[in-house]
């Protein structure tokens, strides 16, 4: 015995390429838009435009500035030992809500 698929297509579904549905979409696609911009975007831009005021030249030498290489030294170091414990205990996580 076949099973019939009683399911609907998109196109098929009442309503589905309706003027409001279509602007409906346009509309929760473009405050997605404005939020990643906002919240991703902007503050980055900030971020190269204040590292660069100066110019490459004056952005480079700050690497050669002793604090600057302990800040990125502190960096690494912490990020290389932050790592491995978060996927520790994440997977121990995943494992005991699977589990239990």
């Amino acid at each position: 015995m076949a099973l019939v698929d009683t399911r609907r297509r998109d196109s098929q579904r009442p309503g589905a390429n309706s003027a409001l549905s279509r602007a409906l979409r346009a509309l929760i696609i473009s405050v997605s838009a404005v939020f990643v911009v906002v919240l991703l975007v902007l503050p980055l831009a900030t971020v190269f435009v204040e590292a660069l005021s100066r110019g490459v030249g004056e952005y480079l030498h700050a690497f050669a500035d002793p604090d600057t290489l302990a800040a990125i030294r502190l960096t690494l170091v912490t990020a290389a030992i932050v790592v491995p414990l978060n996927t520790i205990f994440g997977i121990a996580a995943v494992y005991a809500i699977a589990r239990f």
